[in-house]
């Protein structure tokens, strides 16, 4: 009997208990989720990378043979039309040989006459002034070459100082690159340890809520239990995500700083081969005119020579063969003459289109560079060349569509396809890379040469097929996986079969239908 009277309150106050508990978890609201409908669209996969502006087309004008620069007309930033004068070289000395090309020609042209015909008082006149000018013309060859061997002295110390700086600024150029990239790979690594920490929070308080959960719903862990383990889950998914963002950024930023170490490097570098150039031109320069001038010298002696011998024969007796001698003498100073005149002619750089002038390396009293003394570019026409690294340049096609951004004009978006990839490869501070060129499509206001570009090449692309967020999709032990929220609003793992992997999407060949609803996060 007593018996009886101890089972039934413990039976009432488990009812009792059983009662609240069903009432509390019926008024406690159900868990929001943050849903996503399969539907058919694009799924796209691209490559990104930086690249500079350059324009169509460019023009590297220089000199055949190296000389004294007489003028510069131009400067960086120049307009020019087609047929402008850009610079000009000293034609001094030429034009004393054309001097001479033109007294030979004189000279000749009287003995013929004197073969033909009676000496007369001009025909004396004449060979008179040959000889002066011959003369004046071998006084004004002979000053040319002492110039020639003081000016030497004067820019081969000009250029070993040129070059000796460049040297010291592209090593300062090298040590400021080394530092620079070991600050770099720290913060990476910084972010990058940071994730990982995050990461694993992650993990723990997921296990966690998911043991607490487990535990409430065998009546073994409270509401509150259960709300802080929902709270430290979402705590610790904002932190990794905040770690996530951190280490992009991190990334972005080390990315960023690279290729700007990498152009600071490159522009050391261009500047130290432009001074070793300046310096080899200097000697060669100098060299080729002590040469030219004392060739111009040795001219002037066998024209002085030539003008006072034929002075001597025009006062001796003529005879027939004289005819044959002076139409030959009229022939061969009238091609000297000619080819004194090419070479003028080709003392001066005229423009062969209408441009801009985007460099001049030619200095006026100076010996013209051995590379180009002026570039000039087209204006408005303009393309994008960028390097790609070995491991993604197979997934790159000529006409690939290529989405264009600018730093330098950040509310623009072009478009683009690739134009050109380059056979051969591009080593850079030891990494095998491509160069590739992308044509402009669009028309952009305000774009100029060498801007920083940023281009996401289409390497694939499917149209209406099914395709889920790639964050919604998780892989364990080779599957992938998602949480799907069945009619009953009961979620499910779902494994799916993946197709393309985009940048962005997922595409799904199967496990899921069009208009299943997927779970993103909890809200």
């Amino acid at each position: 009997m007593k018996a009886r009277y101890i089972v039934i309150p413990v039976v009432a106050i488990g009812v009792v208990a059983l009662t609240i508990w069903l009432v509390g978890r019926a008024l406690r609201p159900a868990p929001q989720y943050e849903l996503y409908e399969v539907r058919k669209g694009s799924v796209a996969k691209t490559v990104s990378v930086a690249g500079s502006v350059i324009s169509d087309q460019k023009f590297e004008l220089g000199f055949l043979s190296p000389g004294l620069v007489q003028t510069v007309s131009v400067k960086v930033g120049d307009n020019v039309e087609a047929g402008d004068l850009l610079v000009s070289l000293d034609t001094s000395i030429l034009r004393e040989q054309a001097n001479q090309a033109r007294a030979g020609i004189a000279a000749a042209s009287a003995m013929l006459s004197k073969s033909r015909n009676a000496l007369r008082p001009q025909d004396v006149t004449v060979f008179n002034r040959s000889l002066d000018s011959a003369r004046v013309a071998l006084t004004t060859a002979q000053n040319n070459l002492q110039d020639a061997y003081r000016a030497r002295d004067i820019d081969i110390n000009s250029a070993a100082t040129g070059l000796a700086a460049a040297e010291t600024a592209y090593q300062n150029a090298v040590n400021a690159y080394s530092a620079r990239f070991s600050v770099i790979d720290q913060a990476t690594i910084g972010a990058s340890v940071a994730l990982s920490n995050a990461s694993n929070t992650l993990s723990n308080a997921q296990f966690t809520y998911n043991q607490v959960l487990n535990l409430y719903n065998l009546g073994q862990a409270s509401a509150l239990d259960l709300q802080q383990a929902g709270a430290a889950l979402n705590a610790a998914n904002s932190a990794y995500l905040s770690a996530q963002a951190a280490y992009n950024s991190a990334v972005q930023q080390a990315n960023l700083e690279k290729v700007s170490a990498n152009a600071n490097m490159d522009s050391a570098r261009t500047q130290l081969d432009s001074a070793r150039a300046a310096y080899n031109s200097a000697l060669s320069g100098i060299d080729s005119k002590i040469r030219s001038t004392q060739n111009a010298l040795s001219a002037a002696e066998a024209a002085y020579n030539l003008a006072t011998a034929q002075y001597q024969q025009l006062l001796a007796p003529a005879h027939a063969a004289d005819i044959a001698s002076a139409s030959a003498q009229i022939a061969s100073a009238a091609a000297a003459f000619r080819a004194v005149q090419a070479q003028i002619d080709k003392a001066y750089i005229k423009a062969p289109i209408a441009g801009i002038v985007t460099a001049v390396n030619a200095t006026a009293h100076e010996i013209s560079p051995i590379g180009a003394a002026v570039v000039l570019e087209t204006i408005g026409a303009y393309q994008v060349e960028a390097y790609i690294s070995e491991v993604d340049i197979e997934k790159i096609v000529s006409g690939a569509q290529v989405r264009i951004t600018l730093d330098a004009l950040p509310d623009i978006e072009a478009r683009g396809s690739v134009a050109q990839i380059d056979p051969a490869a591009t080593i850079m501070l030891g990494v095998v890379n491509y160069k590739i060129n992308v044509a402009i499509t669009d028309a952009i206001p305000d774009l100029r040469s060498a801007m920083t570009a940023d281009l996401e090449i289409l390497t694939e692309q499917r149209e209406d097929v099914l395709f889920i967020p790639r964050k919604a999709v998780t892989r364990t032990d080779g599957k992938y996986l998602v949480q799907l929220m069945g009619a009953n609003n009961k979620m499910e793992d779902r494994e799916v079969q993946a197709g393309l992997v985009g940048d962005n999407e997922f595409e799904i060949v199967s496990g899921l239908v069009e208009g299943d609803r997927i779970v993103l996060r909890e809200l």
